[in-house]
């Protein structure tokens, strides 16, 4: 850092050099990513569909599961 700085408020990251493109993506409604680069964004997580399978089959082994209890119970 160079000169002077006087920072009263708030956090100080980095600094931007020979006007460097700076870039935002939102992360939610108050808050985003600020970047520079070009680096690459994707929403969610490459486990999100293998999670979603595992709660669809979940869910079918437990329905499953009442119709044998309920099953057991007649007999």
């Amino acid at each position: 850092m160079y000169g002077e700085l006087k920072l009263s408020l708030g956090y100080f990251f980095g600094m931007r050099w020979n006007k460097e493109e700076i870039k935002y993506h939102a992360v939610n409604k108050d808050s985003e990513l600020i970047y520079k680069g070009d680096a690459k964004i994707e929403e969610g997580n490459d486990n999100s569909e293998k999670k979603s399978e595992l709660l669809k089959k979940a869910d079918e082994l437990i329905a499953k599961a009442e119709e044998l209890k309920a099953e057991a119970e007649k007999v």
